[in-house]
């Protein structure tokens, strides 16, 4: 069974770390990438999430933003 880093990773078109990494999976109505941690649950954004895995820490309040 594939951890949740990898279910998440398998999602983005990974590049060099100065271009888009373009989400391929879910969009919600906001029109921003989702991805499910656990069923049951809410989605998380995507760009919140990739957050949560770089740094280990949820953003909580802050907004992460993205230039792609």
């Amino acid at each position: 069974m594939r951890t949740v880093e990898e279910r998440f990773w398998s999602k983005v078109i990974r590049s060099k770390p100065d271009e888009c990494w373009p989400w391929k999976r879910s969009i919600g109505t906001t029109g921003y990438g989702q991805f499910k941690v656990k069923a049951g649950h809410s989605p998380w954004k995507a760009s919140r999430f990739a957050w949560v895995l770089v740094f280990g820490e949820d953003p909580g309040d802050m907004k992460v933003c993205h230039t792609c």
